[in-house]
């Protein structure tokens, strides 16, 4: 619930031209979020149990989308919708430095960048982790080369960018080894993967 109302709240304050009013939109669209969030992230903290939700099953690539929320990823959810949606607030009154630019494109951006966060830390699947992974840097790297009339803003972007795909280059290399050990992406498929491989081939997929 909380990833779609982000990207609900994306294309709500996307094809909004009012700084005020898409930051305001963006505000109630990421404070909502949060508080699904966090109902979620305290309930698995409190029973100290892993929350499951099914969504759809890939079985050509052996991979599925399902919510899997432990409570490590609880705790990183947590602080990531808080920090986010304090972000969201301080934006209103910050983003006036850019009245030139479009308010919808930076609201867009920055909720798409939220919800791949949040998708990050809450499936159980190599396939759709790379999927939010790469959204989420995506994402990012465009707001970070908001000022695009900004040589340093392009540079920091093209540093950002290149860091952020050779991670990625990391983890889908990982992710394709154990697929072809274990014919699926999940999570638990690739831990039991993991320990039938030597140590040496164990550690490198781990450094990756």
């Amino acid at each position: 619930i909380a990833f779609i109302l982000l990207i609900a709240g994306a294309i709500a304050a996307g094809l909004m031209r009012s700084w005020r009013a898409a930051g305001w939109t963006a505000t109630v669209f990421v404070g909502a979020a949060t508080a699904f969030a966090w109902v979620a992230a305290l309930s698995v903290l409190a029973s100290g149990k892993p929350a499951h939700a099914f969504i759809v099953s890939l079985p050509g690539f052996g991979s599925e989308l399902s919510v899997s929320l432990d409570p490590l990823g609880a705790g990183f959810l947590l602080v990531i919708t808080a920090v986010s949606f304090l972000s969201t607030i301080y934006s209103i009154g910050y983003m006036g430095l850019y009245r030139s630019e479009s308010p919808g494109r930076f609201y867009l951006l920055l909720q798409v960048f939220l919800a791949g966060m949040v998708g990050v830390v809450c499936v159980a699947d190599w396939l759709f982790f790379i999927v939010l992974w790469e959204l989420m840097t995506l994402a990012s790297y465009f707001l970070v080369t908001f000022e695009r009339d900004s040589p340093a803003a392009v540079r920091a972007g093209f540093k950002y960018f290149v860091m952020t795909h050779v991670a990625t280059a990391g983890l889908l290399v990982t992710a394709v080894v154990l697929w072809r050990m274990t014919g699926s992406f999940s999570f638990e498929a690739h831990k039991a993967g993991m320990e039938m491989l030597g140590p040496g081939l164990r550690n490198l997929l781990l450094a990756l």
